[in-house]
């Protein structure tokens, strides 16, 4: 990362890929179904949580927040609780609904009946992006996890289901849902160069099973107004890099004041890297998941610091140095590259500065 004016990206996307045959577990042929569902641009999702609802009940104050994330936050969908009222609003501002089924009333396992009339009602409803499954580890409980991706899709099999663990536990669990995903919180947590590990692994599993794969990001990673931007804005553009196709921001209330619908630094924060990110929306999506991610060697890390015995390949990426025979031939700078096909067997790149 070398400054918060730099723009850290490079995309080239172009037409939509062919899909491959999904196969149950009951040996039943999925690929229709499962094609339509298949979100057809990157979502940035705004949320204030999950297993509850914290959106607030006046509706104009919802609508104020819903134009406000929709208008100058860049966001294209929000978590919430299902209401028909709420649905109305997000039309009139172009945002869809992640609509949360760990929540009162409508809970996947808890209210199944209530939860069941419910999606069988919003089939085909085009102000639903999909559903929220899960968000945290699960431990033993892969069964249940993997049991409710298929109750999501029986309800309901014209949207897509999201579910997503902690770090990566499980995450071969979940990759059965059209959009998987997990939050380890990499710049807080387990360190900037984890982000890589998580990559790694989620980038098979959604060829494996033609999904996609989004990441809960966190909306502090750095200090306000200046190296937080910077910080989600790589990594978030590392995962575009690895055919990541949306994030979930946590969370809102770090973000906004529910209370007045008031962007905080924080917001503006994410704000900013929506600005650069949302453009290609739709071409991300249209170029499925890469063939290969490469990698240049470095001689500064993800916070600008010189690297011991640079220029060196980082740990996490020492097997995807760029072939002798690539087409493509780094001269200078530090990044990945995500190298994708078309359905006609054109190349398209994505370059993500390190």
């Amino acid at each position: 990362m070398r400054s918060a004016t730099a723009s850290p990206m490079l995309a080239a996307v172009l037409i939509a890929l062919g899909v491959g045959t999904i196969t149950r577990a009951d040996g039943q042929t999925d690929a229709a179904a499962k094609a339509q569902r298949r979100p057809k641009v990157f979502y940035s999702v705004f949320n204030f949580g999950y297993g509850g609802d914290d959106f607030p009940d006046d509706p104009a104050l919802f609508e104020k927040i819903v134009a406000r994330v929709s208008g100058e936050g860049g966001f294209n969908a929000i978590m919430c609780s299902w209401s028909a009222e709420r649905a109305d609003v997000c039309r009139r501002h172009g945002v869809k609904m992640m609509v949360d089924l760990l929540n009162g009333r409508h809970h996947i396992y808890k209210s199944p009946d209530e939860t069941k009339a419910l999606l069988e009602t919003l089939r085909g409803n085009d102000a639903v992006m999909g559903y929220h499954l899960w968000s945290d580890e699960f431990g033993g409980m892969a069964e249940g996890r993997a049991r409710d991706i298929h109750t999501c899709h029986t309800w309901d099999p014209t949207h897509p289901c999201y579910s997503a663990t902690r770090k990566t536990s499980g995450l071969g669990a979940l990759a059965e849902a059209d959009i998987f995903g997990w939050y380890d919180f990499h710049w807080k947590r387990s360190g900037w160069n984890r982000h890589f590990a998580a990559l790694q692994v989620a980038l098979p599993l959604a060829r494996r099973h033609d999904s996609v794969f989004y990441s809960l990001l966190s909306t502090d990673s750095g200090r306000p107004g200046a190296g937080n931007y910077n910080r989600s804005l790589w990594s978030l553009n590392q995962g575009v890099a690895f055919g990541m196709k949306g994030a979930l921001w946590f969370i809102g209330m770090r973000q906004m004041d529910k209370g007045s619908g008031e962007w905080t630094e924080l917001g503006r924060d994410i704000n900013k890297v929506n600005a650069q990110i949302m453009p290609l929306k739709e071409e991300l999506l249209r170029i499925g998941n890469p063939t290969a991610v490469y990698a240049t060697p470095i001689t500064k890390d993800a916070n600008n610091r010189d690297v011991q015995g640079a220029p060196t390949m980082l740990g996490e990426l020492a097997d995807n140095a760029f072939p002798a025979e690539f087409w493509i031939k780094p001269q200078a700078g530090e990044f990945t590259m995500g190298v994708f096909k078309d359905d006609t067997g054109r190349d398209a790149i994505y370059v993500a500065n390190f």
